[in-house]
């Protein structure tokens, strides 16, 4: 089996790749989040709501970051694997 069918048969037959709307944990998290998020846009003066959402775009910020770092050390994790199985 040469790299590419390895790589292709990883990632279609042993990826669950589905888009994160099909996720039913990340619908019910997103959903949560709305609800809150909601309540406190009711609750919070807007001054104070300036505060949140520049929290939430800076957790946001985070996270893209790091999401960023792990899909490049999986991706020389794999890329790695794939090479010792074609040697």
């Amino acid at each position: 089996m040469n790299q590419v069918n390895v790589i292709e048969q990883c990632y279609f037959e042993y990826s669950n790749a589905a888009s994160p709307m099909d996720n039913k944990e990340w619908v019910s998290l997103s959903n949560e989040f709305d609800k809150v998020l909601a309540e406190l846009e009711q609750d919070l003066p807007e001054e104070k709501l300036e505060l949140v959402n520049r929290l939430i775009e800076l957790n946001a910020d985070i996270l893209a970051n790091q999401l960023n770092e792990f899909y490049q050390e999986g991706f020389k994790t794999g890329a790695k694997l794939i090479m010792d199985i074609g040697k």
